[in-house]
């Protein structure tokens, strides 16, 4: 269900989530953290500094997803 509101000049859209709807953010939430930790713990072990930087894409790309998750909330 998706509620409008008009505030003077705000136009604020509510999304309301049924509890296994937050559920299910929260697991994609927690998954996105895992695969940032391992990204950033991988970093910490590699020599390769081209492998480093393609890893560190890889965990900006999973904070960007965690961010987005974070957003519907």
């Amino acid at each position: 269900m998706i509620l409008s509101c008009n505030l003077h000049i705000l136009n604020v859209e509510v999304i309301i989530m049924s509890p296994k709807e937050l559920d299910y953010i929260e697991d994609a939430l927690g998954h996105e953290k895992f695969f940032k930790t391992q990204c950033q713990d991988a970093i910490q072990n590699l020599q390769d500094q081209e492998l480093k930087t393609c890893v560190q894409q890889i965990a900006d790309k999973h904070q960007q997803i965690f961010d987005s998750f974070y957003r519907l909330t």
